[in-house]
Order: C-alpha cells, then structure tokens, then sequence
C-alpha cells in the first residue's frame, strides 16, 4: 500500500523521542544544578572543572542513547553520530582554549551574553537580539563558562541530526541513503565551524529540522495538527532569523495544492480559506512583535528596487548580477531564477580568488548542484510511477525549497553569505537527496525482486 510505514520505522520513532526527552531531563537537572550554584555564588566564570564534568556526562549520556536506538544494520548510526559530536568538541577545545576561531558576530554575541549574566539587559550593537538573549540564559544557567556554550550549540547539532534520522525512517529509505543525507548534513565544513564556535544557525536548523518532520508527518498522513505544529517551528525558527519565514510560505504553497489523501496535486477551497487565515495571523503578529524580534529588519523597504538594494553585493566575495536597477515584479520573477543559482551553487571557478573558494564550491555548492540536478532527474523519469508518493513529496520538498532560496537569493549577494545562509535548510536538502538516493538505489540493478521500492512506496 501506499504510504505504508513499517514497524522498524515507528520503532525509531518511538525510541528518538523518548531518548530525546532523557536528554532534555538531564539537560534540566544540569542547568537547575548549575543556576543554583550560580546563585550562592559558586560559580561565576571559567570554573573549568565544572564544566569538564557537564562535558564527560552528556557525552557518556549521547554515546549510551545513540546505543540504544540503533540495531545491528543501524550501525553506521552511532559511527556518524558521535563521530560528528567528538570532531566539533575537539574544535570547541582548541577555539576555547589554544586558537580564536570566531568571527566578529559570534564574538559580539558572547560580549552581548556576558553582558546579559551581569546586568540582566540584552543590548547587541545597541539593539535586543534573541539569539544573545539566548545564549545569556545558557550562562545565567551555567555562568560564564565559555566551552559549556559551544557545547550545548553541538549538541543541538547532534540532536538535529537524530530527528533528520528519524525523518527519513518515517519516510521509509534505505540505510545507504539515509547514511549519505545525515554525513553530509552534520559534516559539512560550514555548519562544522559555526556549531563548535557557538555560531547561531544552529538555532535555524534545528527547530527547521523539526519542522520537517512534522510536515512530512503530514504529508504522509494529513493530519493538520503536524501541519500547524510543523509552522509554529518555523516562527520559533524566524524568531532567531527572520528570512526563514519563508519556508512557511512554502509550506503553506504545498499545503494550498497538494492533498494527501488522494497523493496528488490539487487545488481545494477550504484549504485556500484555512492558508489565508494563517497568512492574516502572521500579518497581525509581525506587525505586533515584528520589530521586537526581527529588530525592525524589514524597515525601510518600500519598493521592488528597495528589495534589490537591499541583496547589493559587499565584501571581497560579493557578486554583482546586475540586478540594482530591478524595480518591478516582473524584473523580480526574471532575475529570481539567476539569483536563486547564485545563492545555491557559488562560488563558480569565475570567482575563485584562492584555494578557499575552490573549497567552498567542492564541500558545497557542488554538493546542492548534485542534490537538485539527481532530484530533477528523478522527478522527470518516466520509470518511476507518477502516483509514487515519494516522487510527489521529492516534488514538494522542492516547492518549499525554492520558496526559501527566493527570499535569500535576493536579500544575499556574498558567496560566503550565501554558504552560510543556504546551510540554514541542510535538513531539507539533504532529505531530497536522501530520496533521490533511495530512488537511484531501486532502479540500479534490476526490476525484479525489490518492486514495491522501484513503485516509490514506502518501504524500507
């Protein structure tokens, strides 16, 4: 049957989420723990031997759960899992104690946690910033111990990874594919950097990670409270940075024409009520809260060409696609296509200036040019069924890409942004590549045998 989910797979699930409630319990008991000492004034700033022992029992505690939800054909599970928690621990060691690796954001976010630890005020560049807010919790609970923060930044990392996992085990793929999917995601070069220096975009990932999930749930299940709680993750998400909203619109795209039920695109009038509803609360809200949490990011644009202005390319990796002088909608929808490349694949051999930039592209523009060209190939093969609900959710995912990169591509124009930026969505990238994979995986050595896979349907 289509849609079908095998038991392994709700095994996982069931597993994760009590695993991931057993992490946030110890979670608590250490921040409770440390806020109390923090408070009769035992712990103040690099008390190093405290944060030693909070480092040694959530990494016992992160190697004894990947255990335990793994099985003998899963083992590769726990190899990529701690094996990503170690490498950005190690990095956190060495940026804490021998070599600054920061760049100057993470260094002003730290000044601005400091800050926030002794006078309860959350000033960043003069503005409130939620992700300062944020980290100063993380040292009012722990005091100024800098290795605690990045430590706790990885292992939002690590649990972003696991709820990807299990993602795709809803989905039903294949071990290989969903190996690939969670090494790329948790080992790129990029979101390696940024979540062991205590950078914020882990903030982004994740709760865009558990968005995710819930929109597939529904996907594969239409049931609307996984849909509304896959959008209250992005809002929580766009709290943090504001372009992520985006990916709501492309929820809510998919949500206007796809109906699960019948696994096909279509149109329906109760769904276009329900997705304007959604879109006229979030209009109340940003115009309530907006300037609070997005620190009044959108003022100023009035116009098309504002929009335009506003992505100029700055910096020594900045590119120009002469793009200043649009100032209609449809310039916006004729040069959106060449922006969103720009975004998703730069930096091009045209703008390579060192080995750096050759890096970049090889660890990741090239990497999302392999993910979108075998995701458009899979889509337009004619041997896959046009009722594999597979197929159809690789089709979605791409909505909601495109979507996203939309708002990016015309807000960046800065290869080292753009890398930055485009990490942002990995969990959904490297879902879509995880099904390509699995679909490539069906069709490679022959059509008999594993027929139910090579239909798209949801087997594992």
């Amino acid at each position: 049957m289509v849609g079908r989910v095998l038991p392994r797979g709700t095994l996982i699930k069931r597993d994760i989420m009590r695993i991931s409630k057993y992490l946030v319990i110890i979670f608590s008991i250490e921040a409770l723990t440390g806020f109390l000492l923090v408070s009769a004034g035992i712990l103040a700033k690099n008390n190093h031997l405290f944060s030693m022992l909070i480092i040694l029992i959530n990494s016992l505690a992160i190697l004894y759960f990947s255990i335990r939800i793994t099985n003998k054909k899963e083992i590769g599970l726990i190899v990529i899992i701690y094996s990503a928690y170690l490498v950005r621990m190690v990095l956190a060691f060495y940026d804490t104690y021998m070599v600054d690796l920061l760049t100057l954001d993470i260094s002003a976010y730290r000044a601005s946690a400091e800050y926030y630890f002794l006078n309860d005020i959350v000033d960043f560049r003069g503005h409130y910033n939620p992700i300062a807010h944020f980290f100063g919790f993380i040292y009012k609970c722990f005091g100024i111990q800098r290795i605690l923060l990045q430590h706790f930044i990885a292992c939002m990392m690590i649990i972003a990874g696991l709820i990807l996992y299990l993602t795709l085990s809803k989905i039903g793929l294949s071990y290989k594919s969903k190996y690939v999917a969670l090494t790329w995601m948790l080992f790129s070069p990029w979101t390696i950097m940024q979540t062991s220096t205590a950078g914020r975009e882990v903030l982004v990932i994740l709760p865009v990670t558990i968005s995710l999930y819930y929109f597939i749930l529904w996907f594969l299940s239409e049931q609307k409270k996984s849909f509304f709680i896959s959008l209250i993750s992005i809002v929580i998400a766009s709290v943090f940075h504001m372009g992520v909203i985006a990916v709501m619109i492309g929820y809510i795209c998919v949500f206007l024409i796809y109906k699960p039920k019948y696994n096909k695109f279509h149109v329906a009038c109760k769904n276009i009520i329900l997705s304007a509803l959604i879109v006229f609360i979030v209009i109340i809200l940003y115009n309530s809260f907006g300037d609070s949490f997005f620190a009044g990011k959108l003022r100023g644009i009035e116009s098309i060409n504002d929009i335009a202005l506003r992505g100029a390319d700055y910096g020594g990796s900045g590119y120009d696609l002469g793009t200043r002088d649009v100032d209609s909608i449809g310039g916006l929808l004729l040069y959106s296509p060449l922006r969103i490349f720009y975004f998703l694949f730069s930096p091009f051999p045209w703008q390579y200036r060192n080995i750096i930039d050759l890096l970049a592209f090889i660890f990741s523009g090239f990497i999302y040019l392999i993910d979108i060209v075998l995701a458009i190939k899979v889509i337009f093969n004619r041997k896959i069924g046009k009722k594999s609900k597979k197929r159809t959710l690789l089709i979605a995912l791409l909505i909601v890409c495109i979507c996203s990169t939309f708002v990016f591509a015309w807000g960046v124009s800065n290869t080292g942004t753009a890398i930055r930026h485009r990490d942002k969505f990995i969990s959904i990238f490297a879902s879509i590549l995880a099904i390509s994979i699995d679909f490539y995986e069906g069709h490679s050595i022959t059509y008999k045998g594993n027929r139910k896979r090579e239909r798209g349907e949801f087997v594992e």
